[in-house]
This record gives structure tokens, C-alpha cells and sequence, in this order.
């Protein structure tokens, strides 16, 4: 079973400096791995151990972005590849589009695991956006792994205080909560070996993507107006009936 850890640095907002923006762009921090990042790779380290998977680190960007996947390294993963766009894109989509297409050229792999967000961006659509790009199902913030079979996995996942067993076929594309496992910390001799190790480079073109087609998103914020709204507290001598009313008011506000 191969396995891809998508992996990122962010910006570490526990230090008490201002960080400088240029271009729309931070710069001059000391980068940190994203702490969801580490839960989904946890996760995929328990599966390691238990069905003999091989790991494979992968981050897009600058070298800067060498210090996750060496840490990712340091934790248990065989091998890490770093994406080489020329630039750091800050839109999920452009991401999300260069993962994907690194996965393919991978190839035969059965799990792509994301962070459930970034603590710096907050965004939290970049797993959602590479499951569309590669067409696979997408098991959002599992709480464990129940069991994996030849060509499905089943998993759990907390709604609403609700645990609630879900499955899907391979390959499919993971995030995983806090609730799975405090991530491991990495060993000496893992944090010396990831030092030495060689990281594979790639570049946009080796994944068939043109310089011109990766370019940044304008964004901008638009303030919507709240529509007036009224309140109505709903009572009647039992649940059944409760939902009833509900459900006649709610059909009447939608079109």
C-alpha cells in the first residue's frame, strides 16, 4: 500500500513578533510543520505499522518548505517530494491542482492524506478541492481506522457528539482530527537520518503544469447585508409533533 502525506510550514503564531507582508506574502518566520498536518500524518503512521505501507512525504514550494517534510521524515516516513512551482501560491486551488497532478505521477497510490487546515490561513479546502481534481472519494476528520480491506477502508468520525462508522473504496483522499492520536514525537536517530536524507525535486513542468498556468488569484472581501430575520419558538406536546411544525415552516420558507 503507497500512501501520500501532503505537508506544509506555516507560520508559527505562538512567537511574539510581527511578521513582515510583502506581495500578499509573509516572510522572514521561522516555519513550523502544520499541526494538522502532524494528526493526518499520525494516522497514516498507524497504518504503517499495522499493514506494512510505505510513506511518502510531499509539500509544495521553496526550500523553505524542506523543514516539514524533514521533520515528516523524522516521524516515520520513507521518502519526501518537494514540488518546485517557482513561486508560493496561496490559492487552495493552485495547491490542491499541484498535488493532484503529483500524485498521479507517483502513481498506484491508494491514500493521499491532508491537514485538516492551516493554523496560519485557516482555509481548510485544499483536501476537499484534491479529491475533485483526482475524481476519489473524501473521508473528512476520521477518529480512527477500524479496519482496512483489499479495496476499501472502513473509518469513524465524530458529528455532533455522534460517532458515526464510515467506509469508502481506494484510493481515497484523508483528513484526520485531534481526536485520532496525540502525533508521535520524532527520535533522535529518526531527526539525524532526516537531516541526511535527500529529498526528491520536482518541477511544474515535470508534472506537465506551464509556468503561465500557476498564477495567483485575485481575492477580495465583500460585505453582505443581513437580511431582517424573526424568531419563533416552536411547542407542542411531543417530539413527533415538534417536527411536524418544523418541517411545514421550513417548506414554506424555501422555494
Amino acid at each position: 500500500m503507497k500512501i501520500v502525506i501532503a505537508v506544509t510550514n506555516v507560520i508559527d503564531l505562538t512567537q511574539p513578533y510581527k511578521i513582515p507582508i510583502e506581495n500578499h506574502t509573509p516572510h522572514d518566520y521561522t516555519p513550523i510543520l502544520n499541526p494538522w498536518d502532524e494528526f493526518s500524518l499520525e494516522a497514516a503512521l498507524h497504518i504503517k505499522e499495522k499493514y506494512s505501507a510505505e510513506l511518502i512525504a510531499l509539500s509544495t514550494g521553496d526550500e523553505m518548505a524542506e523543514s516539514a517534510l524533514r521533520k515528516a521524515l523524522a516521524m516515520g516516513c520513507d521518502s519526501a517530494i518537494r514540488v518546485e512551482t517557482g513561486i508560493n501560491p496561496q490559492e487552495s486551488g493552485f495547491i490542491a491542482a499541484i498535488l493532484a497532478a503529483a500524485i498521479q505521477k507517483i502513481g498506484a497510490v491508494e491514500m493521499a492524506f491532508c491537514g485538516r487546515q492551516s493554523i496560519d490561513f485557516e482555509n481548510g479546502s485544499v483536501a476537499g478541492m484534491l479529491a475533485q481534481f483526482l475524481g476519489w472519494p473524501y473521508l473528512a476528520q476520521i477518529t480512527t481506522i477500524e479496519s482496512l480491506y483489499p479495496s476499501k477502508i472502513i473509518a469513524r468520525r465524530t458529528v455532533a457528539n455522534q460517532l458515526y462508522t464510515i467506509s469508502a473504496q481506494f484510493p481515497l483522499v484523508l483528513t484526520a482530527s485531534k481526536e485520532f492520536g496525540e502525533p508521535r514525537f520524532p527520535s533522535f536517530m529518526g531527526t539525524r537520518k532526516a537531516a541526511k536524507a535527500s529529498i526528491e525535486i520536482w518541477s511544474a513542468a515535470d508534472l506537465g503544469i506551464e509556468r503561465n498556468q500557476i498564477n495567483q488569484v485575485e481575492s477580495r472581501l465583500e460585505r453582505v447585508s443581513a437580511e431582517p430575520f424573526q424568531r419563533e419558538m416552536i411547542t407542542a406536546e411531543n417530539e413527533a409533533k415538534t417536527a411536524e411544525i418544523l418541517n411545514q415552516k421550513v417548506n414554506l420558507v424555501l422555494p
